[in-house]
């Protein structure tokens, strides 16, 4: 049946072969770092809104599309894992069972093709009593190898030892590593996430904001940054900056964490970065308010935003309803809705900088009554200063695929130790008893490390010669070809 599969070049096209086949496999790895790079290179997430918006809008579809803003986040990228792993486990089901019956084989030590053509160099002869060189024989190779054999067929006794049949399944730990690995990495796409959050401090929030879509993401607890501190070089560059964060979880008992970059912090399998930080307005805001009709400086008023402040001589009141901290790059500006006890509600904004702010509105805007601190004629307000306090900029992401890519790893870092420093080895021992003398000879072959090989029976050659009375090799010259048994 299988051989109907084939073409006449004699190779199997059956859809199994196709999907177990190391050019797949190849082509894949290839795909995957060809999209790596281009992740690379291209912007990604929050980055890509500014290149985005510069491409035409057939361009935009095609890359909404394929989702090169998230590019490990694609579809087309997920399919390209999927693929390699189904790729790995075919090549693995296909190639496992030969090398299991390679490993269960039982040892046949009555061959005698590993001896044919076998150099005069790896043959000895002795003088000693057959009894006392199967002895010795066997007592060598059950001291060198985990698994042996002795086998008498027609007075010749023929000796069969075996070690690291483990070495078999080297490459299969690999595999297995690479699919571990391709795991966590679907894992960590399906179900985890990459966000921020920004927390001023003395606040808290219980939820953060996707980086890919912005969209807001519950956390499950609450974090509470107390304190923020920053150090700054003499140049005015920040030296260090660090946040005291408390995490709040219903049922169990707060617990202060402190983050630094490079320092994170994990709870409840989120891991927090201190990834950025910045100023906000703060709680208190200092104002002058003059008479237009009366000559004099004023006074100035404190007013915290969203509380009624009252107007000097009590004709009302003002409070604040927006400030910024920086109002176009020019400073700090604040909303002030100013309501007397005669006429309508009036709101205009107050700058720090209103000079530089005004030069920058176009005509028409510069000129409206929205911008005019004397909107609310008589009062005109004045911008004095303003408190302002630190936020703390937090990278939070989540990857419960990450315990399956650092046991990938190590079960890789396993299999490449197996695979290039052990080897499958067997060692084949006739004893041919003579009229006046015994020969012994001595075979082997290996999976891997030839050179290993003949040294291993150089050595096991050695030990024969001196163990029984009269070992030794007929020409003292060795031959330069080496024997390799085929494996059974």
């Amino acid at each position: 049946m299988k051989e109907d599969k084939k073409n006449q070049t004699g190779y199997d096209k059956s859809p199994w072969s196709l999907f177990s086949s190391v050019k797949l496999a190849v082509a894949l790895l290839i795909l995957i770092a060809l999209a790596s790079i281009a992740g690379t290179l291209l912007p990604q997430q929050e980055k890509a809104v500014a290149f985005i918006s510069e491409l035409s809008p057939t361009a935009q579809k095609i890359w909404s599309f394929l989702g090169l803003s998230n590019m490990y986040h694609s579809w087309w990228f997920r399919i390209l894992l999927a693929a390699l792993a189904f790729n790995l486990t075919s090549c693995t089901l296909d190639r496992l069972p030969s090398t299991m019956r390679i490993f269960r084989a039982r040892l046949k030590p009555d061959m005698e093709n590993p001896f044919e053509g076998l150099p005069e160099d790896r043959t000895i002869y002795t003088d000693s009593s057959t009894a006392r060189s199967v002895q010795a024989v066997s007592d060598i190779l059950s001291r060198r190898y985990r698994r042996t054999a002795h086998k008498e067929a027609g007075g010749i006794h023929f000796f069969a030892a075996e070690k690291g049949r483990f070495s078999l399944f080297g490459v299969h730990m690999v595999h297995a590593s690479i699919l571990f690995i391709l795991a966590g990495a679907l894992v960590g796409s399906f179900i985890g996430f990459q966000a921020y959050v920004n927390i001023p401090e003395g606040s808290a929030v219980d939820t953060i904001y996707l980086r890919s879509t912005r969209a807001p993401l519950p956390l499950g607890f609450t974090v509470r940054c107390d304190t923020f501190h920053v150090e700054f070089y003499e140049t005015g560059a920040p030296k260090e900056y660090r946040s005291e964060l408390i995490f709040l979880s219903e049922g169990s008992e707060p617990e202060a964490r402190t983050l630094r970059v490079n320092h994170p912090a994990v709870f409840n399998g989120v891991t927090f970065y201190q990834s950025s930080y910045g100023t906000m307005p703060g709680g208190l805001v200092r104002l002058r308010v003059t008479r237009l009709d009366q000559p004099g400086p004023g006074v100035v008023l404190e007013a915290v935003p969203g509380d009624d402040v009252a107007l000097p001589g009590d004709e009302g009141h003002f409070r604040i309803v927006d400030m910024h901290s920086r109002f176009m790059n020019e400073g700090a500006a604040v909303l002030v809705s100013v309501r007397r006890r005669e006429g309508p509600e009036t709101q205009f904004w107050v700058f720090e900088n209103p000079g530089a702010v005004r030069a920058r509105l176009p005509g028409p805007m510069a000129m409206s009554r929205k911008f005019d601190p004397s909107a609310a004629a008589p009062f005109a307000f004045e911008f004095v200063n303003m408190t302002r306090r630190y936020y703390t900029g937090l990278q939070a992401n989540k990857d419960p695929g990450v315990p399956l890519v650092w046991a990938g790893c190590t079960l890789m870092i396993a299999g490449f130790m197996v695979t290039f420093f052990y080897s499958h080895r067997r060692m084949r021992v006739r004893l041919a008893p003579g009229r006046h003398r015994s020969s012994i000879s001595v075979a082997g072959w290996s999976n891997r490390n030839p050179v290993g090989l003949e040294q291993e029976i150089d050595v096991v050659l050695a030990e024969i010669a001196a163990r029984v009375p009269g070992g030794g090799n007929k020409t003292s010259a060795k031959s330069s070809r080496r024997h390799r048994e085929v494996p059974e």
